[in-house]
């Protein structure tokens, strides 16, 4: 329930994008195993956790979709190709750790970029003058992995730049 919530709470945050049409629907495919064991932790904290990586997947496509659309070189997107934005969610257990996966096939992250993406304050995404409004703080990533390595558990990612990128959680099982 943990992760079908984040994902409706993200859905809700971005509803008036999809309203608006400002930005592209979003499609996302949900390959949750419905016979998860427990895991043992805050479900607030995993939520927030799971919330800040599923929008950040929103935002990898809505950026790729903006660069598709500028004709950016550094992209190469092949003209006339059409794109959506895509994020996949799924879960399962893998020894003793319940492993979820995040996956986008948004904008990616450059390779300069990878060794301090869970760095505090570290961002690619504007931010606004005044400290809030749409971009970003550098705090979200790092904050998602502090608060997986305080319930003993791993985070790790994927990318390829123009491509997308994959977020895997790992959190122990509760011993029976």
């Amino acid at each position: 329930p943990i992760i079908t919530s984040s994902i409706e709470l993200v859905e809700m945050k971005h509803s008036r994008d999809k309203i608006e049409g400002n930005k592209p629907s979003v499609l996302i495919a949900n390959n949750i195993n419905q016979n998860l064991p427990l895991i043992f932790g805050s479900d607030a904290q995993i939520r927030d956790c799971l919330f800040n990586l599923i929008d950040n997947a929103y935002d990898a496509g809505y950026e790729k979709d903006s660069q598709i659309k500028k004709k950016d070189p550094e992209l190469n997107w092949p003209q006339g190709q059409t794109y959506t934005p895509q994020i996949e969610i799924k879960a399962g257990v893998k020894e003793n750790y319940l492993v979820i996966d995040i996956t986008d096939n948004g904008m990616g992250i450059k390779e300069e970029h990878k060794k301090r993406l869970f760095a505090g304050f570290f961002t690619t995404k504007a931010t606004s003058i005044k400290g809030y409004g749409p971009g970003g703080h550098g705090i979200g990533v790092f904050t998602v992995k502090k608060l997986i390595s305080a319930h003993k558990g791993k985070i790790s990612f994927n990318s390829e730049y123009g491509k997308g990128t994959t977020f895997t959680i790992e959190l122990p099982l509760t011993k029976k």
